[in-house]
């Protein structure tokens, strides 16, 4: 599933010092719920900052306008396991039948140019979808991937910072649920606060440093953003149209 090393394995961001800082869930092209959100929590494209954990795309009605946001300046996500089958399929002409299967069919449209147009930005953007996103350092600090960190029995700052690709470790950070599903999570007294998504839960889950944040928006559930310097949750219910707040 990994055709060669990513163009960027790592991205690093200095603390947002002008405004504030969110994370978002995955959006798997949930456009509207997204940008309606931003209304809500009145957010400043001068100054505040979004970071994704990933899925931008498939399952939801407008993937091609979710992958767009990287076009904006305040936006920026890590890459998850959808974008990776989609990079596989587009760009090297791997597992298609797998991609589609799995939300991908936006990417076939029926006009060859309108697919070409969609093959030419995912090649534009892959250099932009990194595995991993720090963000800050010291006790500021916090962290970016899709699913989860499980690739040592300890893990800290420091590991993240000095990691190298290798398939065994994108695949942890793409596509594993060991932690949530109730192997030992890793010891991670070391590691700053890690936002991942990939597994849609009922509720945010914190274990150990880790906050799975995917509320399943895609599937008529939750989206949930986190304002990390308020220590704030920010939910959008889907079911009842609504929105809450509470302290993480």
């Amino acid at each position: 599933m990994y055709t060669f090393p990513p163009t960027n394995f790592y991205q690093e961001f200095d603390e947002n010092l002008e405004g504030r800082d969110f994370v978002v869930s995955d959006l798997h092209g949930c456009y509207d719920e997204f940008t309606k959100f931003l209304d809500h929590l009145s957010f400043d494209m001068s100054k505040d900052r979004m970071f994704c954990c990933g899925d931008l795309v498939d399952r939801g009605p407008k993937s091609m306008q979710c992958l767009q946001l990287l076009n904006q300046h305040w936006f920026y996500s890590v890459r998850g396991n959808h974008e990776q089958m989609m990079i596989e399929s587009l760009i090297h002409h791997k597992d298609s039948d797998f991609w589609r299967k799995n939300g991908g069919e936006w990417g076939y449209p029926v006009g060859k140019q309108d697919r070409q147009d969609i093959v030419s930005y995912v090649e534009m953007v892959e250099p932009y979808l990194p595995y991993i996103i720090t963000v800050g350092d010291g006790t500021n600090r916090f962290n970016i991937v899709h699913a989860e960190l499980t690739f040592a029995p300890d893990i800290s700052d420091k590991d993240v910072d000095e990691m190298t690709f290798d398939e065994y470790r994108c695949d942890s950070m793409l596509w594993g649920r060991d932690i949530v599903q109730g192997h030992p999570a890793p010891h991670s007294e070391n590691l700053s606060t890690t936002y991942v998504g990939h597994t849609p839960l009922n509720e945010v889950n914190k274990i150990g440093k880790q906050i799975y944040i995917d509320g399943g928006i895609v599937f008529g559930g939750k989206l949930h953003i986190v304002e990390h310097n308020a220590k704030v949750l920010h939910t959008y219910d889907k079911k009842t149209d609504s929105y809450s707040q509470t302290n993480i």
